[in-house]
This record gives structure tokens, sequence and C-alpha cells, in this order.
């Protein structure tokens, strides 16, 4: 197995390690990766990385925006 767990709207990256949710809008797919700080640019790579392969026929590029931590 991967090792990932994908539901709905989430993807459980293994062990909870990071949690991947997606929202779709009329204008664009709101990623939220929620992971320790220290994680946080690994799993912007890896989940951009993959959504741009997948979507490289159309175009598709990932722009991240971080938050502030709650």
């Amino acid at each position: 197995g991967t090792g990932l767990t994908v539901y709905p709207g989430l993807i459980d990256m293994g062990n909870s390690a990071a949690h991947v949710t997606l929202k779709s809008t009329t204008d664009a797919l709101v990623i939220a990766v929620e992971t320790p700080d220290t994680d946080i640019a690994s799993y912007e790579d890896v989940v951009g990385r993959h959504l741009e392969r997948f979507g490289e026929r159309d175009g598709l590029r990932v722009h991240w925006v971080r938050s502030e931590a709650k």
C-alpha cells in the first residue's frame, strides 16, 4: 500500500503525518495542508508536484499561500 488514506476532499498522508483537504471553487482548487511547521515545505513540494503532473496537459500550476497557524 501507499500509506495514503483518501476520503472525499481529504487525504491522510500516512499515520496522520499530514492532512490535506481539497475544496473546489469556481475559480480554483483550494488546498490546505495541516502538518507541523518543520514539515510543511516538504508536503507543499510533494502535493504540488503531483497535482501539476496530473494537470500538466491543462497547464495546471500550484501556487501556495501560507496562513498563520491557528
